[in-house]
């Protein structure tokens, strides 16, 4: 019977929904990481060395920021964390003879490296699909993961009006945002959120991940406006020495 409702996230309604998207080859340029993740790292790269670090991606999807640091020639070891699992097995198969590939996890599968420690977790567009407990787990593991001085850097939508990206099931009414975004940050929010986890040096930048080509057409165009400009958040925060 067709309904409205509002959907219930829980870890198999996630994990049903990324599997999909995981598997459905049509869908990967929708992928943050696949057209947005060397602009990330783009602007990364200006503020801190990355050559010769350790990197978790954590909500690494099929692993796409490996081939922008390797596009880039930044020499880092790249390991993998992700909650689905055939999301994971797929990566391990086809980049387990990659060089800069290290290791790939499913969750807190994580824990098993006992000795891992990392440099750098960086999180592209991850924060706005978590659940609090979820939150709370992911800033824990960056505390426990990361190194004395060690940076945990974020993006995620600026101000999104998560309401504006509402989708319907048109058969059960299920009501849900069609990128399975469950929460909106600012960058007054997120540095807050950063430096009561107990992060420090926390910078937060409004930014647009696009490329000078992209920007200048939408000049030309004359619709550079202030959402395109400040559409995104870039967080860079460190771990205490």
């Amino acid at each position: 019977m067709f309904r409205p409702h509002p959907v219930t996230w829980n870890s198999g309604s996630v994990r049903n929904f990324w599997d999909f998207y995981s598997s459905h080859k049509d869908s990967e340029d929708s992928y943050f990481s696949k057209h947005g993740g060397g602009y990330v790292i783009d602007h990364i790269k200006k503020r801190i060395s990355l050559n010769g670090t350790e990197v978790l991606d954590y909500g690494s999807g099929p692993g796409y920021m490996l081939d922008h640091f390797e596009k880039r020639n930044i020499r880092i070891g790249y390991s993998a964390l992700d909650f689905s699992a055939e999301t994971i097995r797929a990566l391990q198969d086809t980049r387990r003879d990659h060089p800069l590939f290290r290791e790939a996890y499913v969750n807190d599968e994580i824990e098993r490296a006992a000795d891992s420690r990392f440099d750098v977790v960086l999180g592209c567009e991850v924060i706005e699909h978590l659940a609090s407990d979820e939150l709370g787990s992911m800033m824990n593991l960056c505390r426990r993961k990361l190194r004395p001085g060690g940076y945990l850097i974020l993006t995620t939508p600026n101000d999104e009006n998560l309401a504006a990206a509402a989708c319907i099931c048109p058969e059960c009414g299920c009501i849900f945002h069609r990128w399975q975004h469950v929460r909106s940050w600012t960058r007054e929010t997120l540095r807050r959120f950063l430096v009561e986890q107990g992060f420090c040096n926390v910078e937060v930048l409004r930014t647009w991940f696009a490329g000078r080509l992209a920007r200048t057409c939408y000049r030309v165009r004359g619709i550079m406006t202030r959402n395109y400009q400040d559409s995104s958040l870039l967080a860079i925060a460190r771990t205490p020495l």
